[in-house]
């Protein structure tokens, strides 16, 4: 069984689109850890602002059929190259270096913005990172990563 975590944005119908995947992800993987959720403004060529928080799993799956499931569940959602209802990103499959056509593990933005390392770091401060060899929580403390951008935001608040 290996251990996942995902990155997950979406900036249409955030709380429906979010709530709608984790269901989905539950019923794929069985228990599923949520991150805090954090609204931040989109990065280009994305406008508006984004809903994002990382997810925690297992899985069963090999990374590149998982990534085809994630696929499957944002198609679910809507998504579509000029709509972000939901983007679903493999961050990290247990300590797997990986570089395939389809999948790149880990995920080479994870130390780029606020709004994925953060949330990684507060579900799994302890998981190290299998290139860097730090643990998620060292690497966001000696990041210079601003967090000032990212509000914490309650799912339930999103649905309204």
């Amino acid at each position: 069984m290996a251990q996942v975590f995902l990155g997950v944005g979406s900036n249409e119908a955030p709380g429906a689109n979010i709530k709608r995947a984790v269901s989905a992800l539950r019923k794929m993987c069985g228990d599923v850890e949520l991150s805090p959720c954090y609204l931040s403004p989109a990065v280009a060529p994305a406008v508006g602002v984004f809903a994002n928080l990382v997810i925690g799993a297992t899985t069963l799956l090999p990374p590149e059929a998982f990534v085809q499931e994630l696929k499957k569940i944002e198609n679910s959602c809507g998504r579509k190259p000029e709509r972000q209802t939901i983007d679903l990103d493999l961050l990290l499959y247990d300590s797997l270096i990986l570089s395939s056509g389809l999948v790149r593990i880990p995920r080479d933005d994870i130390e780029q913005y606020a709004f994925v390392l953060k949330p990684l770091a507060v579900l799994a401060p302890a998981f190290i990172h299998p290139v860097t060899q730090r643990s998620i929580a060292e690497m966001w403390e000696s990041s210079e990563l601003d967090d000032a951008m990212l509000d914490e935001v309650h799912l339930e608040v999103l649905e309204q």
